[in-house]
């Protein structure tokens, strides 16, 4: 490991230095979305969370459930799940 108390190593660097690699960087930017979703109560986080990545395909990067809201309003029997996710730029062509 190069060290800053030491003397740099002459121009071929660190010898521990490891290869860069890098993706080519998107021209469209990521969209982080919100959604929430209304479900019958027994449906489980994680098939609300397997439906959300199904749909979306391989464009979300991220699926992420944070919350669960049960209440009057929703009915009796239903819960409804706030989550963010981000969704992929196309790559460009």
């Amino acid at each position: 490991m190069c060290r800053r108390d030491r003397p740099r190593p002459a121009a071929g660097g660190c010898s521990q230095r490891r290869a860069l690699q890098v993706k080519p960087v998107s021209t469209f930017p990521a969209a982080k979305e919100d959604i929430a979703l209304v479900v019958d109560e027994a449906i489980t986080a994680a098939q609300v969370e397997d439906l959300v990545r199904q749909a979306a395909g391989d464009l979300a990067e991220e699926v992420r459930l944070f919350d669960v809201f049960r209440g009057a309003q929703l009915g009796e029997g239903r819960s409804r799940w706030p989550s963010p996710w981000c969704c992929a730029p196309p790559t460009a062509r």
